[in-house]
């Protein structure tokens, strides 16, 4: 009994989690602009959720640690990149303060593993359609605002001109970001969500065109999001799943025909006032510049570090080359989740990274192959983002939908 308690607990939690992480920039931006709250008193208010995260994980921890005795490759990886980080804090970080920063950016969210593992079948697929729900209707808003006057926040709300609709452009066309920061965000959250819907479409004997259209709404939302790390992680994704997921040619038909046409109606949406549009959605005008520079900054560090090992296989700390490098204004950004990890953590510290994403990947593809794909999706678009790092609602979500569904149940009892 007290068992199910606590696992109702958890599964409440999660839901409330779920719901709110969309949100949780916009709710910042209402108590910052609206209710006209001090930054810091906003911010805070905005992230309550930290502190549940911690007490429950503690709890979850000791719970388990007392029965467990053999530990899954997940957990070992988890564990081994945590205590780095720990580390870091402490011995390589700039001041302790930063570095503790540094880390509930970078690698808090892995917590999320652990108090969502082992929830039951049912808990776990609720929380699954609680996400795909919320993703449907993000996407819907992102379609449904491009017909709205850019900067609308501003307009209804007196939000900062630095969030929302209008503030990114492909040529003259507007990014939709729906309710987050960015379209790049919004782009990512909605990653997994495509993942998952193919997973379900194959499961189903016969034609669903409920799923279907929730398919085709969130591609349209990816596509008007223009985010080109999101595009590359969809068209794996979709290529992957159709090959080694989706074993029946009409469906895998159906499935690339949605997936072209979903993309080729934002691409061919795109205006610009002079130049060629392919060029506008491939380089982003200058966006690509700074990639670039980014990347040849990044080399150019790396290279030194060949001569400092300490630096090299163990980073320079936690937050020396993320975003939060723009509020220090020092270190680098690398344009890269992969890049900030080998920066901040060092060689050994992109080791276990890429550890555990194997570890939960082989886990996950027994499990819900849709995840499993979604989890690449997304890694895939952080070669080029600091996706992990600049998203807390994709992180977090990704993570503690993984971690609900790295139960015993397998893929046959997954419905």
């Amino acid at each position: 009994m007290l068992k199910k308690n606590w696992q109702k607990i958890i599964y409440i939690f999660l839901t409330a989690l779920l719901i709110y992480l969309p949100f949780q920039v916009f709710a910042q931006e209402f108590l910052s602009s609206v209710i006209r709250l001090s930054p810091s008193v906003s911010f805070w208010l905005a992230h309550w959720y930290e502190v549940f995260i911690l007490v429950i994980f503690v709890i979850t921890f000791f719970r388990k640690a007392s029965v467990q005795t053999k530990r899954p490759m997940w957990q070992v990886a988890s564990f081994c990149i945590i205590l780095l980080g720990f580390g870091s804090i402490f011995l390589f970080s700039k001041a302790v303060g930063r570095g503790i920063e540094g880390f509930r950016i970078d690698l808090f969210f892995i917590l999320g593993l652990f108090i969502a593992r082992n929830l039951t079948a049912d808990f776990s697929t609720k929380l699954i359609k609680t996400y795909l729900l919320l993703s449907v209707l993000i996407s819907v808003w992102a379609l449904l605002e491009r017909f709205l006057p850019i900067h609308y926040w501003q307009k209804v709300f007196n939000f900062s001109t630095d969030f929302g609709f209008g503030n990114y452009f492909v040529g003259t066309t507007p990014r939709s970001d729906s309710i987050f920061n960015g379209p790049s965000q919004l782009s990512n959250y909605l990653l997994p969500a495509a993942g998952l819907l193919i997973f379900e479409i194959k499961k189903n004997a016969k034609p669903n065109w409920q799923k279907y259209l929730y398919y085709f709404v969130i591609l349209l939302a990816i596509g008007f999001a223009y985010s080109r790390a999101a595009w590359l992680g969809l068209i794996t994704l979709v290529v992957l799943m159709t090959i080694f997921t989706v074993k029946n040619w009409p469906l895998r038909g159906k499935i690339l025909l949605i997936t072209v046409l979903a993309l080729a109606i934002p691409l061919f949406s795109v205006r610009t006032e002079t130049g060629s549009i392919s060029t506008a959605v491939l380089t982003h005008d200058t966006s690509q510049e700074s990639h670039v520079i980014a990347a040849e900054t990044t080399v150019t560090e790396v290279k030194k570090r060949l001569y400092q090992p300490l630096k090299l296989f163990f980073g320079s700390g936690l937050s020396s080359a993320g975003p939060l490098v723009l509020k220090y204004h020092d270190g680098l950004i690398s344009e890269s989740w992969y890049l900030q990890i080998l920066l901040e953590l060092g060689v050994v510290g992109l080791a276990f990274w890429i550890w555990l994403m194997a570890a939960l990947f082989i886990d996950m593809i027994k499990r819900n192959a849709g995840l499993a794909y979604g989890l690449v999706a997304v890694s895939i678009a952080a070669l080029f983002l600091h996706t992990f790092a600049d998203s807390p609602t994709t992180s977090w979500t990704l993570f503690a939908l993984i971690g609900a569904n790295l139960g015993k149940h397998n893929e046959e009892n997954f419905n």
